[in-house]
């Protein structure tokens, strides 16, 4: 990805959530959105400026529960 990572939520039913990315050395981490979202919806999100370029990961958040983790490639 470049600057812009979309998010797609799978979900069935309008949820309140949180996406959090973390830096590839996992010693940063910066939430990048925190709201509700309808089904389907894609949520884009800027990665923050502070990241190395590389490997980051990402988890979605949700009533205090991880519902998706994955990886981001930064260029």
């Amino acid at each position: 990805t470049s600057n812009i990572v979309n998010f797609e939520t799978t979900f069935s039913e309008n949820k309140e959530i949180e996406i959090i990315i973390y830096s590839n050395n996992m010693n940063e981490k910066k939430s990048v959105y925190k709201g509700f979202v309808t089904p389907n919806q894609i949520v884009k999100c800027n990665m923050p400026s502070n990241f190395l370029k590389g490997l980051c990961f990402y988890k979605i958040i949700s009533e205090n529960k991880e519902l998706k983790t994955g990886k981001i490639i930064y260029n």
